[in-house]
């Protein structure tokens, strides 16, 4: 009797312990672990791209966030705060991710403001960094955007030999070509050469779960590269507008290694925009 009792008791504890641990894993595969936490493995890339666009300042890294934790892992925000050793207030940029990428030379997309990363997963992505726009410079990035693709319309509906979808392109008239070129410099005005330090900031939230500081070179001839090349990439456009090549200097990036160096470009950053 005390056998059967005891026996019957066995059964009903391993019964409610495969139910919690089915439970368990249903929680585990929808939402990660009901106590679980996210470990992020954060990397920036060996390398910094700058440009110029139609659209302003763009610097470009690689990033990789891989989640080695086990609960899901919500990024908000990439930002990055740019100053030259020694500049004014002028040679500082306060920027945000907003475009993305496979690589330097694929295709950009509008970054996703919140993206989850669930356990054992990891996202990679070459980030482009621009500056929050004014309503005036969006009214004239607006205007002369629309004024090169009505350019190029012209042209192609024009074209006795036109397709649709097209991937031809087409020559910009020398007038709004100027104005693209006038722009593109405008926006390299700020850069010099030099030793400037970049803070990237990635948060799910308020406070950031990255912060790292680094450094990289500009030189004469890189700023030559982008003076000369970068309007060129706009003396053919395509139908929608999108130059024929992007033209990227491409910088090494050092980690800031000096404790000190690193809490003063926070402090600088943060005094710039509180999101850094």
């Amino acid at each position: 009797m005390v056998i059967t009792i005891l026996s019957l008791a066995v059964a009903i504890l391993s019964l409610l312990v495969t139910g919690g641990s089915f439970v368990y894993h249903i929680r585990l595969t929808e939402r990660g672990p009901v106590r679980g936490k996210p470990k992020p493995d954060i990397k920036i890339g060996s390398q910094v791209g700058v440009k110029n666009h139609a659209v302003g300042y763009i610097m470009g890294a690689q990033i990789t966030i891989g989640n080695f934790g086990t609960a899901p892992l919500t990024i908000e925000s990439m930002n990055a705060y740019v100053a030259i050793d020694g500049g004014g207030s002028n040679q500082r940029k306060s920027l945000r991710g907003k475009l993305c990428g496979p690589s330097i030379g694929g295709v950009f997309t509008s970054l996703l403001y919140r993206m989850t990363i669930k356990p054992g997963d990891s996202w990679s992505g070459y980030v482009g960094f621009m500056e929050d726009e004014t309503e005036e410079i969006t009214n004239q990035r607006n205007d002369l955007s629309n004024a090169i693709c009505m350019s190029v319309l012209e042209k192609y509906l024009a074209d006795p030999a036109k397709k649709i979808p097209s991937d031809k392109v087409y020559e910009l008239s020398p007038e709004i070509y100027d104005d693209v070129r006038k722009r593109l410099s405008e926006n390299i005005v700020w850069m010099a050469t030099g030793t400037y330090q970049v803070l990237f900031t990635i948060s799910p939230g308020k406070e950031p779960l990255f912060r790292e500081g680094y450094r990289f070179r500009m030189t004469e001839t890189m700023l030559k590269y982008l003076r000369s090349n970068q309007p060129c990439a706009y003396s053919y456009v395509s139908v929608s507008g999108e130059p024929s090549a992007y033209s990227s200097a491409m910088a090494m990036l050092t980690r800031l290694s000096d404790v000190k160096d690193h809490e003063a470009l926070v402090k600088q950053a943060q005094l710039a925009n509180p999101a850094h």
